[in-house]
């Protein structure tokens, strides 16, 4: 009701009902703020170990589903549903989060030396020192979630996107996110 009645959706006339709001904000609105309120609160915090302050993680995200949805339908010959493209935008950093909480100031430290001294981007950074990058921590996360394989790969592979033999989600999250950064 508050979307719907916000100066952006209102028509004039105030909605006063779910049913109503529903309707006139439509199937692909209304799943953006599910998606947005299952997983906004844990996109919202500062991630201090990253350098990340509170709410620019969210802004990020945010902005790279939006770019990952355009690009899923833009993109020819491959296209995809530009829902999961949204979810996936949305989820690609969730990793962070999990090496946020988990890792020790030491670890971080010999993070940020690799990336700051090597000029090591920071995926490969996070493998050199922990085997693993936050994409594919993330990816394992969702998997224990059991959320939909297409999801957890274009997670996993965001930074290294698949696009032999074909074009694959991880390579349109890959862009979205260069978009979103940019």
């Amino acid at each position: 009701l508050k979307v719907c009645n916000s100066s952006y959706y209102a028509s004039g006339d105030v909605v006063t009902s779910v049913e109503e709001s529903v309707m006139r904000l439509g199937y692909q609105e209304i799943y953006r703020i599910v998606v947005a309120l299952c997983f906004g609160g844990v996109l919202d915090s500062p991630l201090h170990g990253f350098g990340i302050e509170e709410t620019e993680m969210w802004r990020h995200s945010l902005t790279t589903a939006l770019a990952a949805e355009a690009l899923a339908v833009r993109s020819r010959p491959f296209s995809a549903n530009k829902n999961l493209a949204y979810t996936c935008g949305l989820l690609h950093d969730i990793g962070k989060v999990v090496l946020n909480k988990a890792l020790n100031p030491e670890t971080r430290d010999q993070i940020r030396v690799l990336i700051a001294e090597k000029k090591m981007p920071r995926d490969e950074a996070e493998r050199t020192v922990l085997g693993a990058d936050h994409a594919q921590v993330g990816a394992c996360l969702l998997e224990k979630w059991k959320l939909p394989r297409a999801i957890v790969e274009a997670v996993a592979d965001h930074h290294r996107p698949v696009v032999k033999p074909a074009v694959t989600l991880s390579a349109i999250v890959h862009l979205a996110d260069a978009v979103a950064h940019q």
